[in-house]
């Protein structure tokens, strides 16, 4: 009851004192019903690995009670013990989790002993790389977000909400989806001597495209990957399309001139980017979508973006795009809107084509059509 007033109060406060402004409750785990509450965290974890193995199985199993958009107090909440406290790989194995959550955000209880503060670890580097993942994911989050508004369905769920009929979806409690399109397998144990972490994934029916180790996987299988402490075991549907930003995002609320779409090519798949103005009360009838689609046969691919439906009102009206189209061999030829061009390039190593579009009229639709070699 108390729970419930303070929000009622702090809620309401905010609609009337900030009208222009979307108002919020960020709320602790409070048992079944805490999803009448927007977003919310777990509690004070402890700081252990258990803990962090835990957290994967709690966040995606919530959504089985509505509790759907939440996170964590990443690198853990309270004290344990003086070896583990501040310990870099563990701090690093839960930020990368984190990136794969809901909401994103480290925190501990207020003790001299704990450090939150990721540039006063040895490992800053690797944890930064995380942290710009999580910004660079965003227009991902954002739309799945909206999914999750619509539908009540969470955007870390289960893999039995896809494969029920498959034993290993219940089994391998660690893994989950991670909006439609991203399955994923957070590293939550302590690495080997040499700084390996060997994991076994099961990758239920269809094609997956490991972006740590740059591989197409075909399921149902068990496979047994070694990742190091710089790569995230996450791994892209093939025929999915997924927006990011680029590296000069420095703020969420940014609405960039420029996007990256990564592509897994090979099929026929379709993506959505659902855009808003980011922090008003407009949101159930002022926001646009921008469907994505790509089809593949014999050599030739084809890669989509249709003009933006809805509306938008503080939001760019043109962009430029790079393609990053996932599982390719070597193009030979690239047309935009029917002209040949070469603002294009090939990474072996990733199989990946990476196109330049120039920039164009949201409202009007870009198609792009490569032919790769045999």
């Amino acid at each position: 009851g108390q729970t419930f007033w303070c929000n009622h109060v702090f809620y309401n406060d905010m609609v009337k004192n900030r009208p222009d402004r979307r108002p919020v409750i960020f709320h602790r785990w409070g048992g079944l019903g805490s999803h009448r509450y927007q977003i919310g965290f777990s509690g004070d974890a402890l700081i252990n690995f258990p803990t962090l193995a835990f957290e994967p199985y709690f966040t995606s199993t919530a959504s089985n009670v509505g509790y759907a958009f939440w996170g964590h107090d990443l690198g853990g909440h309270a004290f344990t013990d003086e070896k583990i406290v501040n310990d870099p790989e563990l701090m690093l194995r839960w930020i990368q989790f984190g990136v794969f959550t809901p909401i994103f955000r480290s925190h501990a209880t207020d003790d001299s002993r704990i450090e939150r503060r990721i540039w006063k670890f040895p490992n800053f580097p690797k944890l930064r790389d995380a942290v710009k993942l999580r910004y660079a994911l965003f227009p991902y989050i954002y739309t799945m977000a909206r999914e999750t508004f619509d539908t009540g369905i969470g955007m870390c769920r289960p893999l039995y909400y896809e494969y029920p009929e498959s034993e290993e979806a219940y089994k391998y409690e660690g893994e989950y989806f991670f909006g439609n399109d991203i399955l994923v397998a957070p590293i939550t144990e302590p690495a080997l001597e040499d700084g390996i972490s060997s994991k076994e994934i099961w990758f239920p029916e269809g094609k997956w495209w490991s972006v740590a180790t740059d591989e197409l996987i075909e399921g149902p299988c068990r496979k047994t990957m070694c990742f190091t402490q710089e790569q995230i075991p996450y791994f892209f549907k093939q025929g999915a399309i997924i927006p990011y930003n680029p590296p000069t995002v420095m703020n969420v609320t940014e609405r960039p001139g420029h996007l990256i779409l990564n592509f897994v090519s090979g099929c026929k798949g379709e993506g959505v980017l659902y855009e808003d103005d980011g922090d008003n009360n407009d949101y159930s009838t002022v926001f646009a979508t921008t469907i994505l689609r790509q089809s593949f046969k014999n050599n030739k691919g084809e890669y989509v973006i249709t003009p933006r439906q809805g509306i938008y009102t503080n939001g760019v009206n043109a962009r430029s795009y790079t393609f990053r189209i996932y599982n390719t061999t070597q193009p030979v030829a690239v047309k935009v809107n029917g002209v040949e061009t070469s603002n294009y390039s090939y990474d072996v190593k990733r199989k990946c084509t990476n196109i330049d579009i120039p920039c164009t009229d949201c409202t009007t639709e870009v198609k792009v059509r490569v032919v790769y070699s045999q």
